[in-house]
C-alpha cells in the first residue's frame, strides 16, 4: 500500500526517529500508528486523522494518499 511506504519515508525526513514518536506528535497511539505504516494492513486515517499528519509533515494529502507523486511541501 503506498501510503504505508510514503508514511514511514515522510516521517524520517521530517526528523522523527521513531514511529512511536509521530504518533504521540499527533496525538494517537504507537499501534494505531503502526497500523497505517505498515503495507501488510489496509488501514487508512480517517479524514481528521490525515489532515493532521498532512500538517505535521508539510505536505499535500493528494501527495500522503498517492494521488500525485509531486512532492511539494506547503
Amino acid at each position: 500500500m503506498c501510503i504505508a511506504f510514503r508514511l514511514r519515508k515522510l516521517r524520517m525526513m521530517a526528523g522523527f526517529r521513531s514511529a512511536k514518536e509521530f504518533a504521540q506528535s499527533v496525538g494517537i497511539s504507537y499501534n494505531a500508528y503502526l497500523n497505517y505504516e505498515n503495507p501488510t494492513y489496509s488501514r487508512l486515517p480517517n479524514t481528521e486523522l490525515l489532515i493532521k499528519i498532512a500538517d505535521k509533515l508539510n505536505i499535500s494529502i493528494d501527495y500522503l494518499l498517492c494521488r500525485t507523486n509531486k512532492l511539494e511541501e506547503l
